[in-house]
């Protein structure tokens, strides 16, 4: 039996994915349209949404308008709404969305992680209040902006991180 479905199990279906063109958002993006979605793929990067999304367009020989690239930063709740808002105003409405963004931030040990803005030193940091946001905020902002915009049997799927449960050294505010 081939791993590779029928390209029809998700024929008709909208689905947005958030980092849509990074790594785990890849394959999960490329799966959803060999399965028959239409797909919307967001993320901060919009020559990297845009490439990708030529690259499949031209890989999987499919008609432009089955994927949409959005840039939008889910962890700020207006460019979320605005993200869902252009991908309901174009397919009218989300059946799936899958809330895959997100950022470990740089490695920092417990003693160096600022708490808050002022502390941020010169450099890559994050802060606490950066990586609640990151973590948390992405998706909930996602999910009460699509909310409304989901018929009756629509599916959210949260992926989240093993790091909650393994070491993972220098990424505290992430875990």
């Amino acid at each position: 039996m081939s791993d590779r479905g029928n390209g029809a199990r998700l024929a008709g279906k909208i689905a947005l994915i958030t980092g849509g063109a990074g790594n785990i958002g890849e394959v999960i993006t490329r799966r959803y349209l060999e399965e028959g979605a239409t797909v919307v793929i967001t993320g901060r990067n919009t020559e990297k949404l845009e490439r990708y999304r030529e690259r499949l367009i031209g890989e999987l020989n499919l008609a432009p308008e089955r994927v949409l690239a959005v840039r939008m930063d889910g962890s700020s709740s207006a460019e979320a709404r605005a993200g869902v808002a252009e991908a309901v105003a174009r397919f009218g409405r989300i059946d799936i969305l899958v809330n895959n963004a997100g950022s470990a931030g740089a490695r920092q040990r417990l003693p160096e992680i600022p708490l808050c803005r002022e502390e941020v030193q010169l450099g890559e940091s994050e802060t606490l209040a950066d990586s609640v946001g990151n973590l948390i905020g992405i998706t909930w902002n996602l999910i009460r902006a699509a909310a409304r915009h989901m018929p009756a049997g629509a599916s959210v799927i949260n992926i989240s991180t093993i790091f909650s449960r393994t070491d993972y050294y220098g990424r505290i505010p992430y875990v």
